[in-house]
């Protein structure tokens, strides 16, 4: 194309764009409380905005679904505990994701990226042995294309279980700081392992796909096949740092509820053996036994008093533990904060019965 006919064709183009813009009544958005009569034509915006899907490369197209997934994980973890959202929302919200990336799957393995010029062949009766060779080389290419649109079927599965995977992970359930929260812990630490174990399985699957990525060097499809398996490594990557990071977390969460169970059980006899002798007895021999069980309760509740600084030590440890999970990862809000409050109420119930110990020996001191 010489120097004419690019400004002939640029020429034509923007006429077409102004003949388009000439159809738009409204872009911006008006006062809900305005009414109008005339309906408002965006047709050449669309029309606009399918031309320039058109001439995208394809590593644009690949941008748009990985933007999508991208904001997609950013929803599973931003609306977890929102009421803004019900089941039924992210039910259908998952649904169009899902059919998004199935159509996009299904349009990388059925259209050709560039479209193919049709062979001819041209039989000869003098070459007999050349329009054999062109029937072999036929054959491998529909062989060729067959390993090709499997190996992309392939992936495409092994999208979904990772996927799937990603769901599982960020799944947050209340964790509360009782006894019955002990099953609950080992429920969701039982299965973060199962998706670390998956991950493995799919992560040895993956590989096994790549090596056979060199045989399609040269196809049409192999960028993309390509990019997909780098992408899919890459969502394996951060599934394993995100659910080690969980874990590391509720281990150390789980740990920290060990001894809040322990402690309280302590101080909660205490509290009982307090509650049963709130009166001083009049009698002499009362009050000296009295006294001697006074006694022997400070010295049990010191003998404890090593509770009190491995629930303050195993707090600080699930609070750094937490941190430098998050400071690698994304992770949703584990209520540590309820912990916290749950170890600061332990300690104050502590220091008020040990109190309480020494104010009743002082009366009858």
């Amino acid at each position: 194309m010489n120097e004419r006919e690019r400004i002939l064709e640029y020429k034509r183009q923007v006429q077409s764009l102004v003949n388009k813009s000439k159809k738009i009544v409204q872009l911006k958005p008006r006062n809900p409380d305005y009414r109008s009569n005339k309906p408002i034509i965006l047709k050449a915006l669309c029309d606009y905005k399918q031309d320039l899907l058109k001439t995208m490369r394809k590593e644009d197209y690949q941008k748009i679904i990985t933007d999508l997934e991208i904001h997609y994980q950013e929803f599973l973890r931003n609306s977890q505990g929102s009421e803004m959202f019900g089941d039924e929302d992210k039910r259908k919200i998952q649904t169009q994701f899902t059919d998004a990336q199935k159509h996009y799957q299904t349009l990388i393995i059925q259209l050709p990226n560039q479209p193919r010029q049709p062979q001819i062949v041209v039989p000869t009766e003098t070459c007999p042995v050349g329009s054999s060779n062109t029937i072999i080389v036929n054959e491998r290419n529909r062989e060729h294309e067959k390993q090709e649109a499997w190996l992309l079927m392939e992936l495409q599965k092994l999208r979904r279980q990772i996927e799937a995977s990603e769901v599982r992970m960020v799944q947050r359930a209340p964790l509360g700081v009782d006894q019955g929260a002990v099953h609950d812990f080992s429920v969701r630490i039982k299965d973060l392992e199962g998706v670390q174990n998956d991950s493995q399985i799919m992560a040895e699957t993956l590989n096994k796909h790549k090596d056979l990525l060199p045989n399609f060097r040269g196809s049409e499809k192999y960028v993309y096949l390509q990019s997909e398996i780098n992408a899919l490594f890459q969502k394996l990557e951060n599934i394993n740092g995100v659910s080690a990071g969980y874990l590391d977390s509720l281990n150390a969460l789980r740990c920290l509820l060990q001894i809040i169970l322990q402690t309280e059980d302590v101080i909660r006899v205490f509290e009982v053996r307090l509650s049963e002798e709130e009166t001083v007895p009049l009698d002499l021999d009362k009050v000296e036994a009295y006294r001697a069980c006074l006694k022997k309760m400070k010295a049990d509740l010191n003998m404890k008093k090593s509770l009190l600084n491995a629930l303050e030590n195993e707090l600080q440890k699930t609070l750094q533990i937490h941190s430098q999970s998050c400071q690698s990862y994304t992770l949703y809000d584990m209520d540590i904060g309820k912990f916290c409050d749950k170890v600061t109420q332990l300690m104050d119930r502590w220091q008020r019965a040990d109190k309480q110990i020494d104010n009743r020996f002082g009366h009858i001191s």
